[in-house]
C-alpha cells in the first residue's frame, strides 16, 4: 500500500472517501433527529411561553415579622396582593403526580364563573423551621410563619383565569383538607 499526501491512493480511497460519507449523513441523521426532539419538547405544551404572577401575602394587623399557629392549629387570615403578572418565556413544570403535605400551598386559577382552569402545589414560601436543644439534651422542633412574603407562581399562559385562591393543606389524621387562606382578583 503506497500512501500520498492526498490521503489514500488506490483502492484504499474508495473506501475513505465511502467512509467519510456515510459518517456525513450520520451526523446528519443525529443532528436533525435532536432538533426534531427539541422542537417537539419545546412547543409540546404551549407556544413557549407562561405567565408568572408574583404574589405577596399579609397577615393585616400583625406586627411582628414572624409568628406562630394558635394552640387549636387556627389558621390567620391573609391578604394577598398581585404585585405584578407578566408572560415570561418558559414552560409550565409539569405536576405528574402530585402528592399533598403540610409543607406547600395550593395555588388554584379560576375562571369568572369560578370553575377551576389550573393548579398549583408549591412549597409554602411563609415556613422557617426552627430546631433547638434543650439543657437536657433534647432536641425539639417547630414551625414559625412570616407575616410578610412575596413569591413566584407560574401558570400556563391562560388569559380565562381572573381568580386566584391560595390553600393551605390540613391532615385530619385520614386525609388532606383544602383550608382557603387568601384570594385575589387578577387585575
Amino acid at each position: 500500500m503506497i500512501r500520498s499526501s492526498q490521503g489514500f491512493s488506490g483502492e484504499h480511497g474508495q473506501w475513505g472517501h465511502m467512509i467519510m460519507k456515510i459518517l456525513r449523513k450520520a451526523i446528519i441523521l443525529v443532528l436533525a433527529t435532536f432538533l426534531m426532539c427539541f422542537a417537539s419538547a419545546a412547543y409540546s405544551t404551549g407556544d413557549g411561553w407562561v405567565k408568572e404572577i408574583v404574589l405577596q401575602l399579609t397577615v393585616p394587623g400583625e406586627t411582628k415579622s414572624l409568628f406562630k399557629l394558635q394552640g387549636n392549629g387556627t389558621l390567620p387570615v391573609y391578604r394577598v396582593n398581585v404585585m405584578r403578572s407578566h408572560r415570561v418565556p418558559g414552560q409550565p413544570v409539569r405536576q405528574r403526580n402530585p402528592e399533598l403535605s403540610l409543607g406547600q400551598l395550593v395555588v388554584v386559577g379560576v375562571d369568572m364563573e369560578g370553575e377551576e382552569i389550573s393548579r398549583v402545589y408549591i412549597s409554602d414560601p411563609r415556613i422557617i423551621r426552627s430546631e433547638s436543644i434543650s439543657p437536657t439534651g433534647k432536641l425539639s422542633s417547630e414551625i414559625i410563619y412570616k407575616a410578610k412574603v412575596e413569591f413566584p407562581v407560574i401558570f400556563t399562559d391562560n388569559l380565562a383565569i381572573s381568580r386566584l385562591m391560595i390553600y393551605q393543606p390540613r391532615w385530619t389524621g385520614s386525609e388532606f383538607i383544602l383550608d382557603l387562606i387568601a384570594g385575589s382578583n387578577l387585575p
